[in-house]
């Protein structure tokens, strides 16, 4: 037991908090006196887990160097009813990139890498752009102009695998073994994927015994029912590890301590990258870094699509982390957080909403929380994706946009056959006929893309405009794309209308129905945007950001 002394300070620094004891054969926990509220904790998380439809989630509250609180929830074997614990495996994807940052700036601090030289030094093939440097890659700046924009990719990361093994002639899996788990005793880490027995045997052997505490990866089908899946994707730089919330723990605990590295790299690590124009960016080296009510939040997701997702959550100033495991990608998938906003994770809401509700108590966490409420429930299927009055709406748009698409290929076709009969009305010109094509597209576009919707549901419930980004087909990625091309249409057709009337193109019952299809599409686009999906002022942002 600890002193009583140092039970009494615990006590009055968690009072408001409300944690309370776990017991774990490894750690040793904090003891704490309120329950109330941790239980409500406890209760808001698997709520969630259970709107979301996720079978299992583990998840762990570190405070001072210590773990406070650690539980699991649901099932990580539905078939064969095993419950998930807070000592159940997991993948948790993307997250790996923290432990690869790690390696990299060890070897960094060792002069092995040098983040100011070029990929290509290192035996990286970026044709494509040479002036690729190791920072680059490390904070996801590589694409266009390198320095300027952040654009999350994985498959760009994982080019840092060859960096690491020309710096230090291992793998990133044997240092990740040597620097990581051996020095840490993470009896509960492994890569996903590993065959060679000859290294580390002691170590390396118990591998398996991890991979079958491993919980079994679940997805939601398309009548929104819960499916198993598979895993499949290796170990690399940029995701496949196997890990418990206590092992994350430990890991995170060692951050906090510099014991990698001193706090000057800890430091750099920790800060927003400054884009070559001298914008900070929302990626610093390995990490998501946001500044919110004068707090830093490092953080990182993961997501597998449909398999596995994960959140870790530091706030420095505070001493205090979250870490959150599930094994099914809906922790992740519903909530665009590639782009940088960890506020658009519920878990994270219900984290600092519990736990730092003096620090936000300026910040509208509620009013955030009924924003993602509707995401939650809705790409769960637990609501219907219209209302009736958003439906007829909808029925109301398409039937103005099927009058361009039916109506006036077939009046064309029609003048074509009839050429005599209809010569007097035949008098728009090519500037009418091309005026026409382009409003044709237009519906044309809003026509699929409501399509796209009934078909696959979960496609509208981004919080953000996601863009172009790793993880998803190709035909997703196209489709999340049709409602910028749909704003881009729109505000170019406004000056054109005007053009129209005063040029008196076409007769006047021609100009109403162009008019009036244009306004059914600026309320299509109020719909969308109503949707969570894109609007003018996002895709402004959008643009100002980037150029």
């Amino acid at each position: 037991m600890k002193s009583l002394a140092l039970s009494i300070l615990t006590i009055i620094i968690l009072s408001c908090s409300g944690f309370t004891q776990v017991t774990d054969p490894e750690i040793q926990l904090t003891e704490s006196q309120n329950n109330d509220s941790f239980e409500q904790f406890e209760i808001f998380l698997d709520k969630l887990r259970i709107n979301l439809k996720i079978p299992a989630i583990s998840a762990a509250v570190i405070e001072n160097h210590e773990i406070i609180w650690a539980k699991g929830f649901g099932y990580a074997d539905i078939e064969k009813d095993i419950k998930a614990t807070d000592s159940t495996s997991f993948r948790v994807a993307s997250i790996t990139k923290t432990y690869a940052s790690t390696i990299i700036m060890q070897l960094v601090n060792e002069g092995k890498i040098n983040l100011e030289f070029l990929v290509s030094n290192y035996g990286v093939d970026l044709s494509a752009n040479k002036k690729i440097k190791v920072k680059h890659l490390l904070s996801h700046t590589s694409q266009y102009k390198p320095g300027k924009i952040f654009r999350y990719s994985g498959a760009r990361f994982g080019y840092l695998e060859d960096v690491i093994i020309n710096a230090s002639g291992k793998t990133f899996g044997e240092l990740f073994i040597e620097r990581i788990i051996i020095p840490l005793d993470l009896m509960n880490t492994a890569p996903s994927v590993w065959n060679d027995i000859t290294f580390y045997p002691e170590v390396t052997g118990n591998f398996n015994n991890i991979y079958e505490k491993l919980a079994n990866p679940y997805r939601l089908k398309e009548d929104y029912s819960i499916g198993r899946s598979k895993y499949i994707m290796g170990f690399m730089v940029a995701g496949g590890l196997v890990t418990t919330v206590h092992d994350m723990a430990k890991f995170n605990i060692a951050l906090d301590t510099n014991f990698f590295f001193d706090e000057l790299i800890t430091k750099k690590n920790y800060s927003p990258t400054v884009s070559t124009d001298g914008r900070l960016l929302p990626y610093g080296l390995g990490w998501f870094v946001q500044d919110v009510n004068n707090l830093r939040l490092l953080w990182h997701y993961g997501w597998h699509p449909d398999a596995a997702s994960s959140l870790i959550l530091k706030v420095p100033e505070k001493n205090i982390s979250f870490i959150i495991f599930a094994n099914s990608d809906m922790l992740s998938k519903p909530f665009s957080l590639h782009n940088g906003n960890v506020l658009n994770s519920p878990a994270a809401l219900i984290f600092l909403k519990t736990f730092l509700p003096e620090e936000f108590i300026d910040f509208d966490l509620v009013k955030r929380e009924k924003e993602l409420e509707e995401i939650v429930f809705k790409s769960a299927g637990e609501k219907p994706l219209l209302n009736r009055s958003q439906y007829f709406l909808l029925i109301f748009c398409q039937l103005f946009f099927l009058s361009a698409i039916i109506f006036w290929p077939l009046r064309f076709i029609v003048i074509k056959l009839f050429p005599l009969r209809f010569k007097s009305r035949n008098k728009e010109g090519l500037k009418g006929f091309l005026f026409r094509f382009y409003l044709f597209i237009l519906c044309l576009i809003c026509f699929f893309f409501t399509g796209a919707l009934f078909y696959y549901p979960p496609i509208i419930y981004w919080h953000e405009l996601p863009g172009w980004f790793d993880g998803v087909p190709l035909y997703q990625n196209l489709t999340l794309a049709l409602p910028s091309i749909i704003t881009l249409l729109t505000i170019l057709v406004i000056p054109i209308i005007f053009y129209i009337w005063t040029k008196k193109i076409w007769v006047i019952q021609h100009r109403t129905h162009y008019s009036v299809i244009i306004l059914m599409t600026g309320i299509y686009l109020m719909l969308l945007r109503y949707w969570h999906l894109i609007g003018i002022n996002y895709y402004w942002k959008y643009l100002i950001y980037n150029l």
